[in-house]
């Protein structure tokens, strides 16, 4: 019987973890993230699930001559707001999971 009882006790608490983690990932994929290169000559707002929402570009870029540098700090801007997300990700992962207690033997 007492066997019964800590499987239960693991399952239950899988499920409370399952849960966590589900709202966690809500979270993450509701929040927006700014992405910004060239001292903020480009600035991408991306969700947390790497969906592109805006992309804003200073009126300084919009020069024929600068179609290279343009392209560069778009790429750049993405490449930015994909790190925060990332690390948004793992930070909020691990803070949960520093919170989980050991089943206990």
């Amino acid at each position: 019987m007492n066997t019964n009882k800590k499987i239960n006790d693991i399952f239950k608490q899988a499920q409370k973890m399952q849960e966590k983690m589900e709202k966690i990932q809500k979270d993450i994929s509701m929040t927006n993230i700014t992405g910004k290169s060239g001292v903020n000559l480009v600035t991408i707002i991306m969700n947390g699930n790497y969906n592109c929402k805006c992309v804003k570009i200073n009126n300084e870029l919009w020069n024929e001559n600068n179609k290279q540098l343009l392209q560069d700090l778009i790429a750049s801007a993405i490449n930015n707001a994909v790190m925060q997300i990332t690390k948004m990700q793992k930070k909020k992962l691990s803070l949960e999971s520093s919170f989980i207690n050991p089943v206990n033997k």
